[in-house]
């Protein structure tokens, strides 16, 4: 016990309580990254013990700050914060529990968050980080913008908490997958490596930095046309006549969304044009599979430049947009 009743801080790897994790899953919710999951570990919120010092404090803070730790550990969130409040009106610069409360205020944003209400899942975060700067609310909030699409606010989050905590294997991962959808392939690479290096066990991090190398291996050669929408990189052999037809095909059907969702993207969106075969190996999509999102477009584009499924493949980069825009 410490001279405010609580019991001794705990810190990571001493058995921690470890809150639940956000939600089922990126791909579940709103992502399609290949099945990207938070996995097992926004880790232990830290219950900071004060540091010694003199003159004498009011015997009610001691019970509620030990009132407080034990709804923190029971996931009790409501209750602990309610405690942690009163302790600090009685001891408002005590950093103790200054950082208890911080923590509960995280504990909850992640149980908000694992029932849907990310809106005040963000508003716990901020307040958690409003008392004190912990890698944990920052990398909630860093998972709530990727979710979002608010690509800038997540990494300045996720950035935060890993200045610290460095070896925060998820937050690599989640700036990781930012850099992707960018279409910056090289450093979202060197992202999933550091991810890898630090948890060897997260097998969904390990293949989604296979099928990653194996894409900068075929796309090596890719040539880029930049429109006002988007960001076309195409395989060469794929005549410039058909390029140019499919990039119609996909400003007709953004502008088609647009009109019916009453929304435009602020950003470009990424597409790859792959042969059939390239795309499969690409993407390790089944035979029957055209066009998919996973953090960016990508179509397979018939060997035949025959105009007879030109149909077909309008209806395909509709679908692909659709899906797309519906992530952000």
């Amino acid at each position: 016990m410490n001279r405010h009743g609580a019991t001794r801080p705990v810190t990571p790897g001493s058995g921690a309580l470890e809150p639940r994790v956000p939600g089922p899953g990126v791909l579940q919710r709103r992502d399609a990254t290949a099945g990207a999951v938070l996995g097992a570990a926004l880790a232990a919120c830290v219950l900071l013990s004060a540091p010694a010092s003199a003159g004498p404090v009011d015997p009610g803070v001691g019970e509620l700050n030990r009132q407080g730790v034990e709804f923190y550990e029971a996931r009790k969130y409501y209750q602990a914060i309610d405690r942690f409040k009163r302790a600090l009106e009685l001891d408002p610069d005590n950093p103790e529990i200054v950082a208890n409360l911080a923590s509960s205020w995280s504990g909850l944003g992640v149980e908000l968050l694992n029932s849907g209400e990310s809106a005040a899942a963000r508003r716990a975060f901020e307040d958690s980080i409003a008392l004190h700067e912990g890698f944990y609310a920052h990398f909630g909030l860093g998972y709530i913008h990727f979710l979002d699409h608010h690509d800038s606010d997540a990494r300045d989050h996720l950035s935060a908490a890993l200045a610290l905590r460095e070896d925060f294997a998820k937050a690599h991962k989640f700036l990781a997958m930012i850099e992707y959808r960018a279409g910056r392939e090289k450093p979202a690479i060197e992202a999933m490596q550091r991810a890898v290096a630090l948890d060897a066990e997260d097998a969904e991090a390990v293949a989604i930095l296979a099928r990653w190398r194996t894409e900068a291996r075929i796309t090596r050669d890719f040539r880029t046309r930049r429109t006002d929408r988007f960001e076309v990189r195409h395989d060469p052999a794929i005549p410039a006549a058909k390029v140019d037809r499919l990039i119609d095909h996909l400003e007709a059907s953004i502008e088609a969304i647009g009109d019916r969702l009453g929304y435009r993207p602020r950003k470009r969106l990424v597409v790859g044009l792959f042969g059939e075969r390239s795309f499969h190996e690409a993407t390790g999509a089944h035979h029957w599979i055209g066009g998919l999102y996973d953090g960016q477009i990508k179509i397979a584009v018939s060997d035949s430049d025959s105009d007879r499924a030109e149909p077909d493949r309008a209806e395909l980069h509709r679908a692909e947009l659709h899906r797309a825009e519906l992530h952000r």
